[in-house]
């Protein structure tokens, strides 16, 4: 498992869609490719990126879109994938 941290990012969303609310027990691989989570009054944004090759599949318009969200934590899902 690869983990990382960026600090210190201030930005103001322009463009971006209504998140889609999925319930925290529910199985990752079926949640929408953005969507918010909730558990116990806690709200995460989350993103995934479908496919390892991010000039396919747009990843960057899903994690554009979790930015506007009111949620404090921000999480990307990222395929790892040995060709």
């Amino acid at each position: 498992m690869l983990t990382g941290t960026i600090e210190n990012i201030k930005f103001t969303p322009i463009f971006s869609q209504k998140l889609k609310e999925c319930r925290f027990d529910d199985d990752v691989n079926n949640f929408p490719s953005r969507c918010l989570v909730k558990k116990d009054g806690t709200k995460l944004a989350i993103s995934k990126w479908v496919s390892p090759k991010r000039t396919r599949s747009y990843p960057y318009s899903r994690v554009y879109d979790t930015f506007m969200t009111s949620a404090i934590q921000k999480v990307t899902i990222i395929p790892l994938v040995k060709d």
